[in-house]
């Protein structure tokens, strides 16, 4: 059993929501400004719509929300969604009697109210999303590596190797240009000639 803001949890699956579920709402008590009702407002409808929350730690600080935002004159109370809670999984009527003998190798029938179809769907479309995903990064992967193997291996001008090109034919005009001067000078001093005017 597992404590998590006051409520008691059996199973390992639900306190592992119910723990994700009071991170979250640590994380938006941080961003949600209860100054601005418009905007705690809007955040508070965007939750409620999107399901956002599944356990009792979410739908007692959905509740919190709520009531802090009926207290505030400047909000309708008919923009204020009401929390639509989840259907949760029920025993069947085998197990409630305890016809099982031994707990250990008993298999709970639990009847999903609806939200096994959804899940299971959900399930499947995750699995898809994520092989395709997977694909997706082995080719980008790939690609980099290409054209890192190209990039050493190939003879293909670079940029560097421009700018490597430009400075040797600049530092060669540079060398033919001092022997130009060196010449006009020797030619300037065999004949006299002056250069100040």
């Amino acid at each position: 059993m597992v404590q998590i803001n006051g409520f008691v949890f059996e199973e390992e699956s639900q306190a592992v929501k119910a723990g994700r579920e009071a991170d979250g709402i640590r994380y938006i008590r941080q961003k949600i400004n209860l100054d601005d009702p418009e905007k705690a407002l809007q955040i508070y409808n965007k939750m409620v719509q999107e399901k956002v929350f599944e356990t009792p730690v979410g739908y007692a600080f959905l509740h919190e929300l709520q009531e802090e935002l009926n207290m505030m004159s400047y909000i309708k109370k008919n923009e204020i969604l009401p929390i639509t809670v989840l259907p949760a999984f029920e025993e069947t009527e085998e197990v409630r009697q305890g016809k099982t003998a031994n707990k250990e190798n008993t298999n709970k029938t639990v009847r999903n109210t609806g939200s096994g179809k959804k899940a299971a769907k959900k399930n499947t479309e995750f699995r898809a999303r994520f092989i395709a995903s997977l694909v997706i990064n082995f080719m980008l992967a790939a690609a980099i590596a290409a054209m890192i193997v190209i990039s050493y291996m190939g003879e293909n001008v670079t940029i560097l190797n421009y700018e490597n090109k430009i400075i040797n034919r600049y530092e060669q005009w540079e060398h033919e240009l001092d022997e130009r001067e060196k010449a006009v000078a020797e030619y300037e001093k065999e004949y006299g000639m002056n250069r100040e005017k």
